[in-house]
């Protein structure tokens, strides 16, 4: 009996993603996408394949790969990729369990080095890619489809889009994008928050399930809106991941941004925003450590403060992508090796 294996690719988002490699094993099981294919806006495409079980041991797979940032012109290695693989072994002719691997680095990196994300479905899995903009992201969902088949959905989501250096509706007022450079590293989300005026409910939500990790070349974001309420009030937003599990009291790191509201002395008017606050953690991760770096920031753009960790050392720098107006507030946290 053969098995059939298929892979739905939908693009909701506003820009085109070019092809960057495509592959079906066996090659003879399926049609992969011709090298100029663009998956368009609006549009969605499908990579399909059917094979016999072998005699037997064996594999069979099929994924895509797209350009998230285009490479740059004779910058060997430049640009970012992003792709999903479905994989099934057989033993002794007997199919196992299909694996949905995902894969985001540099197009000169390992064609090996995918990530196995099968139990991290809960239904679903979503992941980050950084789009070629100075601040612009993607998410990557992915749904397992019911059916005798090994069949999933893969659907790119614009997150955000800043075309013209300001953060501005429909996009959300609080984000924090993170960003993995470390060759080895794997963090482990600790936890998360989001906290709005008791009066209101956040909207646009987007944020990292606890437990989540953020693996080398990925990206996570939390972000989130909430209106100005007509009375006092604040809103917090942060990520902490755990940098050393094993030391005594363990070691996270984290980034927060917190803005208060002062109420207005005339009825039914909106409070006014204060400037917002960008705040790090570094330490146990019971202490109350949260240090305000808001003032750095405003002057030099950038913060950078280095987290332990046996046998190297992690920098993490914190650059400020605020707008002008004061009810936007982003940043960007890019973690990198330090040195040895």
């Amino acid at each position: 009996m053969n098995h059939d294996y298929v892979q739905v690719w939908k693009n909701t988002s506003s820009r085109p993603f070019k092809l960057f490699l495509a592959d079906i094993e066996p090659p003879n099981a399926g049609k992969v996408p011709p090298d100029d294919f663009e998956l368009r806006p609006k549009e969605e495409t499908t990579l399909k394949w059917t094979c016999p079980p072998p005699n037997g041991d064996g594999k069979t797979s099929g994924y895509l790969r797209f350009w998230s940032i285009p490479s740059t012109e004779h910058k060997l290695g430049s640009g970012l990729t992003f792709g999903i693989k479905l994989e099934q072994d057989f033993v002794k002719g007997v199919p196992q369990p299909y694996k949905v691997l995902t894969y985001v680095g540099s197009p000169t990196g390992d064609p090996n080095s995918w990530t196995d994300v099968t139990t991290e479905f809960n239904p679903d899995y979503n992941f980050f890619v950084r789009g070629p903009g100075m601040f612009e992201s993607y998410g990557i969902n992915i749904r397992k489809l019911l059916g005798p088949i090994a069949s999933i959905s893969i659907t790119i989501e614009q997150l955000y889009q800043q075309a013209t250096g300001l953060i501005l509706p429909p996009g959300p007022d609080y984000v924090e994008e993170w960003v993995n450079e470390t060759r080895e590293g794997i963090f482990e989300l600790l936890d998360s928050a989001i906290v709005v005026p008791t009066t209101e409910k956040p909207s646009k939500v987007i944020k990292p399930k606890d437990g989540s990790r953020l693996y080398p070349g990925r990206s996570a974001v939390l972000a989130w809106s909430c209106p100005i309420p007509e009375g006092s009030g604040y809103t917090v937003g942060s990520l902490r991941y755990w940098a050393d599990k094993t030391a005594a009291e363990g070691h996270v790191f984290g980034v927060r941004l917190e803005q208060m509201f002062a109420a207005s002395t005339a009825a039914g008017k909106e409070s006014t925003p204060e400037p917002p606050q960008v705040m790090i953690f570094n330490g146990p991760p019971f202490s109350f450590l949260w240090e305000d770096v808001t003032k750095e920031l405003m002057l030099n753009n950038s913060y950078t403060f280095k987290v332990k960790h046996n046998p190297v050392d992690y920098i993490v720098t914190v650059e400020n992508l605020m707008s002008i107006h004061f009810s936007r507030c982003a940043v960007r946290v890019t973690i990198t090796d330090g040195m040895c």
